[in-house]
């Protein structure tokens, strides 16, 4: 159907007394305005925008029994959030609770990260001191996967994750770890 007849749909919907029946045209609506705005100086990011709108702000609106235009959450907080774990200053489980937060209480993304130490290790000598001593310990591993057992690799990552306490940038580490495991 045409945009045009579902507004029609629930304005009948509506008048008939079925109570909400314009609610979900008004939560899309607002939905749509906030990404809109979130999105405003880049354009060209309104699709994630809203992907990230869906998946992750949406799940907190029906979590928390707060409508989005009863919570904290602004456009400019929501940037925010996206601009840090774009950056890869923060993880996906980072970008949860920094949204979290902001969903709940507003603020700063920036702050947020930082009280909940959940920004990511941006120190390149941390995560080669990690790797090292991962592979130090794990000898037997990394001659299994120099010896063509390349699975092996995500049981090493895994390992220096865990050794950076989940606060390595996963990109990074995976660089380095290939630089590290083909010398």
């Amino acid at each position: 159907p045409s945009p045009a007849a579902c507004r029609e749909c629930r304005a009948g919907q509506a008048a008939a007394g079925r109570s909400g029946a314009g609610r979900v045209g008004l939560a899309r609506d607002e939905a749509l305005g906030f990404v809109r705005v979130a999105a405003e100086p880049s354009p060209d990011k309104t699709v994630l925008m809203a992907k990230r709108l869906i998946k992750d702000v949406f799940a907190l609106a029906n979590s928390t029994a707060v409508r989005l235009d009863e919570a904290k959450l602004t456009p400019d907080s929501f940037r925010g959030a996206v601009a840090l774990q774009d950056a890869g200053k923060i993880n996906a489980e980072g970008f949860r609770k920094v949204l979290e937060h902001l969903y709940k209480d507003g603020g700063s993304a920036e702050a947020i990260a930082k009280a909940e130490d959940l920004l990511l290790e941006q120190d390149d000598g941390a995560v080669q001191a990690a790797i090292a001593k991962v592979l130090s310990e794990c000898a037997s591993m990394v001659d299994e996967y120099k010896g063509g057992k390349v699975a092996v690799k995500n049981a090493l990552f895994g390992r220096v994750m865990k050794e950076l306490k989940k606060k390595g940038d996963p990109k990074a580490v995976g660089a380095m770890l290939d630089e590290a495991l083909n010398k």
